[in-house]
């Protein structure tokens, strides 16, 4: 199904969403409900993974478009260095507004 094997593993053997479920009561007794709040989990695991790999695809876009590794940084901050002089920022600045952005998220 192109489902990775460790994702549908992980999806039955979550243990904090089964009780969550049988707290809730929407894993029922039948097997059907069993599969289907598993089913669900899996999916949720998918929807995230799919979000990252589009952060991810953004993120490779932008450094190809500036053609650096500031294309990394937030747009708002991409912009507001673009117009510095050539060679004025040094890799160590760069270095630190990536991390600073990596800690506490994109300005």
């Amino acid at each position: 199904a192109g489902i990775a094997l460790d994702d549908i593993r992980d999806a039955f053997a979550d243990p904090a969403s089964a009780e969550a479920d049988a707290v809730a009561g929407i894993g029922g007794t039948g097997d059907g409900d069993g599969i289907a709040s598993v089913l669900e989990r899996l999916e949720e695991t998918l929807v995230a993974r799919e979000a990252e790999l589009r952060r991810q695809r953004t993120a490779v876009r932008r450094m190809r478009a500036e053609g650096s590794r500031m294309g990394l940084l937030s747009d708002f901050v991409t912009d507001r260095l673009k117009d510095l002089p050539e060679g004025s920022l040094r890799r160590a600045d760069l270095d630190s507004l990536l991390v600073t952005e990596r800690i506490f998220g994109p300005l």
